[in-house]
């Protein structure tokens, strides 16, 4: 059920948003709606297709899961996946959704964006172990035999009327208007179901097909999506680039030195990193002092605390940056009372300043 959500002016401006198709701007307002109040659902594209575009034939759940991905490099959504379910999130939900009355969450968490609450959910709900191969018949389900004598009304010439039925005989009733001739190798005196896959009679004459555990339909579950992983995507050959853990592990190195329990460096971390690289045009430097940064500043270092993050922050942790070296500029040219410094004071001060971060790059 679609649920009354808030689009907020900063929308519009988002330069993560204005780099999307119109099609997916106008998609992702609508996942507003699909998801639930803590801004979490079930990662099923054909789920979403019916919630989102319930009259539009035309967004089938490929496009949905195209826009969902491209969605999920920029950094608004999150997709994951708990004992075997795919799930998706928006990280940032709290900042621009408030509902009034949440209802009970039904999602568990996302355990890289939302730990401590992963934690607790896992807490009440252990893990199971689950059997994900497809369920199937384990055989064809025997007819019961008929009471002797029980007529049947005629479909296409045939009537049993007055024939003693064989136990544990299957009949095939492939074509109504054929005649039904119980096999020969089978008697009066077998046990019913002695083998599940024998005492089957196909009109046709051919070779019943034999049904495996393995070939039967089974159930979709929601919520569970199967890939072939022999088709893996590109880049997971690179998740142990060089330049990918540098980054990825100096942030987590920082991340424990502010006090914070170390995080766990995954795939995800490891997608965000590739992505600055290789589609943002960051340099590894860029990366490595954007993270330098926000771990120094008292602000920033409990905003980001993960590679997904950083990656959806960086424009803003550059312009932050910017600002206060040129704050830092003005005021050393101008001194802390305002008034005009010297030349000498002004090099003093830059040898000053030039002397404390070298002290800084011998201690780390």
């Amino acid at each position: 059920m679609a649920r009354i959500r808030s689009i907020k002016p900063e929308l519009r401006t988002s330069i993560t948003v204005s780099s999307w198709p119109f099609e997916v701007r106008y998609f992702f307002v609508l996942l507003w709606g699909y998801l639930d109040d803590y801004g979490r659902g079930v990662d099923d594209e054909l789920l979403i297709a019916s919630d989102c575009f319930p009259r539009d034939r035309g967004v089938t759940p490929d496009v949905v899961d195209k826009w969902l991905e491209t969605m999920a490099e920029s950094g608004p959504v999150c997709r994951y996946e708990v004992d075997g379910r795919r799930y998706l999130h928006c990280p940032n939900w709290p900042e621009h959704q408030k509902p009034q009355h949440p209802g009970k969450p039904r999602v568990p968490p996302c355990p890289d964006d939302e730990p401590d609450d992963f934690l607790m959910w896992r807490g009440a709900n252990p893990p199971r172990q689950r059997d994900r191969s497809r369920k199937s018949r384990e055989g064809l389900m025997s007819v019961s035999p008929a009471p002797f004598g029980a007529s049947f009304p005629p479909s296409g010439g045939v009537d049993f009327k007055g024939e003693t039925p064989l136990k544990g005989s299957v009949v095939s009733l492939l074509d109504r208007g054929s005649s039904i001739k119980p096999s020969n190798n089978i008697t009066a005196d077998q046990t019913p179901c002695e083998n599940p896959h024998e005492n089957v009679v196909n009109l046709s004459g051919a070779p019943h097909e034999t049904l495996t555990p393995e070939q039967g339909a089974g159930s979709r579950e929601q919520g569970s999506r199967e890939k072939d992983n022999s088709a893996a995507k590109p880049h997971e050959a690179d998740t142990r680039r060089a330049d990918v853990e540098q980054a990825c592990q100096l942030l987590a190195d920082l991340v424990h030195e502010n006090g914070s329990t170390r995080p766990t460096v995954t795939q995800r971390w490891r997608d965000a990193a590739r992505l600055m690289l290789d589609k943002d045009g960051r340099t590894l430097d860029e990366v490595l002092g954007a993270i330098r940064w926000c771990q120094a500043d008292e602000f920033w270092r409990s905003n980001v605390m993960a590679m997904p993050k950083l990656r959806s922050q960086y424009d803003r942790l550059r312009l932050e940056a910017q600002r206060k070296r040129n704050a830092g500029a003005q005021l050393a040219a101008t001194g802390t009372d305002g008034r005009q410094l010297s030349t000498a004071d002004r090099r003093v001060h830059d040898a000053a300043q030039l002397a404390a971060r070298l002290a800084a790059e011998e201690n780390q």
